[in-house]
């Protein structure tokens, strides 16, 4: 071992280099992918919201409309009208008080007891008669739907419809006789 007064070697021309620890490596970067997940799924919710708030209400104008539509005549510039005349409101529904009741009668002659089928404000309607036969009912609107038909095999018939006590139509055949009216009153 050598003595630690031994002499040292002399320096040489350089002075020597001083020698350091290895530097560490730099910390890695932080990542935000959290953060860009969270923004994009934010956004996504954003406009499905904000789509699904559209869609209805959307829907609810178009259901708007197609009930002005089917409700009565309708105009798109938010008029009703009947006939050439126009006013801002839909008229009231018919009614006893109204002063419009239109009285219909059906009349079906011949002999012989006869399958009849006719049509009133409560729908279709069948029965087995005796002729002659009679049926009056009363109607609250505008537009009629007026039919009636007997069948008798082998016989002459005749039906009549008459609405306000007009008659309104009338048919005349063997075995099966058959009346029809729309009418606007």
């Amino acid at each position: 071992m050598p003595s630690p007064y031994q002499a040292q070697p002399a320096p040489g021309p350089y002075a020597p280099v001083p020698t350091f620890a290895p530097a560490a490596p730099p910390a890695p970067k932080k990542r935000n992918t959290g953060l860009v997940v969270g923004i994009i799924v934010g956004v996504v919710l954003l406009v499905v919201c904000l789509c699904a708030i559209g869609g209805v209400y959307v829907a609810n104008k178009l259901s708007e409309a197609a009930d002005r539509a089917n409700s009565s005549t309708y105009d798109p510039d938010g008029s009703y009208w009947d006939d050439d005349e126009y006013w801002d409101e839909p008229t009231p529904e018919p009614s006893p008080s109204s002063g419009r009741a239109h009285v219909v009668e059906y009349r079906i002659t011949g002999k012989g007891n006869a399958k009849i089928n006719f049509q009133t404000v409560a729908g279709y309607n069948t029965t087995v008669s005796a002729l002659p036969w009679t049926n009056r009912w009363t109607s609250y609107g505008l537009y009629l739907r007026t039919s009636v038909s007997a069948t008798v095999t082998g016989q002459q018939l005749t039906c009549v419809i008459l609405v306000d006590d007009k008659e309104v139509a009338r048919e005349t055949a063997k075995g099966t006789v058959t009346c029809i009216r729309d009418l606007e009153v």
